[in-house]
């Protein structure tokens, strides 16, 4: 959980289960891989860049995202976003994607191995204008 930040600079370069952002402003966030989801909520004037198997958020104001999912962003009341694809690098990153399970094959629900691509631009919006 992280939450309250204000003119900060997060570096979270490990991988995690899951991670929620509540309540910053003025923001860079970068963080490395997450197992499952990350969920920002009630952020604005953030530049977000993270690994993730979902990316969900909620109340989203004046944001950059750069973002790697394999599954399609999922946007709520937000507004005035960019996303683009991932563009962190650092030593570890590998290793902690295959820890967190974020890249390479699965097999889908018919037997087809498939491999997990970035899905940084097929945005879901649930905002209702």
């Amino acid at each position: 959980m992280i939450k309250d930040l204000d003119n900060c600079i997060v570096f979270l370069l490990d991988h995690t289960a899951q991670v929620t952002v509540d309540r910053c402003k003025n923001t860079k966030f970068y963080i490395g891989p997450i197992k499952a989801s990350v969920f920002f909520r009630n952020c604005e004037e953030c530049e977000i860049t993270v690994c993730c198997s979902q990316f969900r958020c909620r109340d989203l104001v004046n944001t950059k995202v750069y973002v790697y999912t394999p599954n399609d962003p999922i946007v709520e009341s937000s507004s005035n976003l960019t996303f683009a694809p991932y563009n962190l690098r650092y030593p570890l990153l590998k290793e902690h994607s295959d820890s967190a399970v974020i890249t390479g094959d699965f097999v889908d629900d018919d037997g087809n191995t498939v491999t997990k691509t970035n899905h940084w631009n097929q945005i879901f919006d649930f905002t209702k204008r």
